[in-house]
């Protein structure tokens, strides 16, 4: 009897060590774990435990939609910036294979790239290699900018120290010339050069609207056979802070909605019969509606429901490339009184329940409401280019009484 009860003593510690282990590891996720050149598949703590149970990756036809809708081509779609966002945007969906690059990124919560285009210097004949960083939201703070070089897979990197020639440009003017020594840092196909240093000031002051130029002197990165092409489909990544970006789109989309409702106002008044009509059948839906939930929440406690999600439906589905919808889930329910520590009250709910068995009418009961939310990852279509966002408190997980 003693044995048995030491091994599932055992058993229950090992399951609450991994729900401890998980609940921080979900608490720290961000678009700021980078691809990395690491497996991660040989640690224990990586495996199928950070796996989830369901991914929910980016197909080739849903940017193909959104290309071929704003007179983008398949070529667009092979460009090294569109293919690194797809590519990073699944790997954060599958939860693996990443890693922490940097202090400074761990605020991150937008990814932007940019391919650059190259040509040949006519005094040196090396290559040279632009990047156009577009006019960008005043509320996006740069946090890191890295410029990655296309490596032959099989070519063994060697990150000798190089020397890079940066141009900043606006339009045909030069505004400042910078050169760096750097050693690059080695990530699956690419190396890795982190320029955030010269790149931030002209974003985080200017917004952007700056082009860079850059010629590397020397040895070429990871002396591989074709450096001249290799240049060519390299790419600058911004890494980018704008907590606000759901909220401004919040503003933006309900004044334009309350812009309509009175538009609609007015035409309802000029034709009485009618509108009188059609307002008065939509009342009577939503009361119909709304009394529906009302008894539904009289029978059931606080708990979690479904509830999906469709951007289309919002009008936002014409920038949103995936997901289109998802089950955000919501609360609702009655908090009984006394209150149940398993809907895990604060102070201010347990007292407001003792209170109201002494005296039922001095204060409504607690609030069936999330306790826990988890964030969600989306892929944008803007400026011509794909866009990874990171948005907190997306999925309702959990419920409680407050």
């Amino acid at each position: 009897m003693r044995a048995s009860l030491t091994a599932q003593n055992v058993l229950l510690l090992t399951i609450w060590n991994f729900l401890y282990v998980y609940q921080i590891w979900a608490q720290t996720f961000h678009p700021s774990l980078l691809l990395s050149s690491r497996s991660m598949s040989s640690q224990t703590s990586s495996g199928s435990m950070f796996s989830r149970a369901q991914t929910l990756e980016v197909k080739e036809d849903q940017v193909m939609f959104h290309f071929y809708r704003n007179g983008r081509s398949r070529k667009d779609y092979r460009k090294p910036s569109t293919k690194f966002m797809v590519s990073l945007f699944n790997e954060l969906q599958r939860v693996g294979n990443i890693r922490t690059r940097t202090s400074a990124a761990n605020m991150t919560d937008v990814v932007r790239s940019f391919s650059g285009t190259s040509s040949q210097s006519k005094k040196t004949s090396r290559t040279i290699t632009e990047f156009h960083i577009p006019y960008l939201p005043p509320h996006e703070r740069l946090k890191m900018a890295e410029i990655r070089f296309l490596r032959e897979p099989k070519a063994k990197p060697k990150l000798q120290q190089i020397k890079i020639r940066i141009n900043i440009k606006k339009g045909s003017k030069a505004l400042k010339k910078i050169v760096i020594r750097e050693r690059p840092q080695t990530q699956k196909e690419h190396d890795v050069i982190d320029v955030t240093n010269f790149v931030s000031p002209w974003i985080n002051s200017f917004h952007g609207n700056f082009s860079l130029a850059i010629r590397i002197t020397g040895r070429q990165v990871s002396q591989t056979k074709n450096s001249s092409d290799n240049l060519a489909q390299s790419l600058i990544v911004l890494y980018l802070q704008d907590g606000e970006f759901l909220a401004n789109m919040y503003s933006s989309f309900t004044d334009s909605a309350d812009t309509a409702r009175r538009l609609s106002r007015r035409k309802r008044s000029s034709s009485s019969i009618l509108g009188g009509n059609l307002s008065s059948t939509i009342r009577n839906k939503r009361d119909r509606n709304l009394k529906k939930w009302n008894r539904a929440g009289k029978k059931v406690n606080c708990q979690l429901h479904n509830f999906e999600v469709d951007f289309n439906t919002i009008g936002w589905g014409q920038w949103i490339i995936h997901p289109k919808k998802y089950n955000a889930q919501f609360c609702f329910g009655v908090c009984p009184s006394p209150v149940d520590s398993k809907y895990k009250p604060t102070n201010h709910a347990m007292l407001q329940t003792l209170m109201r068995l002494k005296r039922p009418n001095v204060a409504p009961a607690p609030c069936c409401v999330p306790t826990r939310l988890n964030p969600l990852s989306m892929m944008y279509y803007e400026f011509n280019e794909l866009v990874v966002r990171h948005h907190e408190d997306m999925i309702a997980t959990e419920c409680g009484c407050r």
